[in-house]
């Protein structure tokens, strides 16, 4: 028994449009992906969230930390500053970010902070480059929050303004005094 093999005339076109359809359902695939990747991470430059983080040899590392702790001014011939409060900015990116401005928190509960503008000796005012795997550090003088109700007693919390936009929180650390 034989088979007979009808070949028909199929046109051109139809076998064209069907490659073009499946080559643009894939580009679409590819683009939705690309979309939902580039606004989580749009989102972390923006600030949205508080911390950044990237992965760092099978890590995961924040990008970018602030800490408080306790500073004590040195300048010229040994002399010492009044007791400050210390804000670093520890930058773990691959490239440069602008410290722009840094603020603590009111610790009464509306949200609002408190902007340390010209609060800092010279050279460790902002803004200030921080660079790749580097931090860098400003102070507020410890009386000066004190004078703003402050109590030194309870938690505070600061944060760091990136010139991108992007806001870092530090953690609650409390002075102790």
């Amino acid at each position: 028994m034989q088979v007979e093999i009808v070949l028909s005339a199929v046109d051109p076109w139809i076998v064209v449009g069907s490659i073009a359809g499946v080559v643009a359902a894939a580009a679409t695939v590819i683009g939705v992906g690309h979309q939902i990747r580039s606004s989580k991470g749009g989102r972390e430059r923006r600030g949205v969230q508080t911390t950044a983080s990237e992965p760092v040899a099978g890590t995961t590392k924040i990008a970018l930390e602030l800490k408080l702790s306790w500073m004590w001014p040195t300048y010229d011939k040994g002399t010492l500053g009044p007791d400050s409060i210390g804000l670093t900015l520890m930058n773990n990116l691959a490239h440069p970010v602008t410290w722009a401005s840094a603020s603590i928190d009111l610790q009464d509960g509306s949200g609002r902070h408190l902007a340390l503008i010209d609060c800092a000796p010279p050279g460790m005012g902002l803004p200030q480059r921080v660079d790749a795997h580097d931090s860098s550090f400003t102070l507020v003088a410890a009386q000066q929050l004190r004078d703003q109700g402050m109590d030194l007693s309870r938690p505070i919390t600061a944060r760091a303004n990136i010139a991108t936009g992007e806001t870092v929180l530090s953690a609650p650390w409390t002075p102790g005094h």
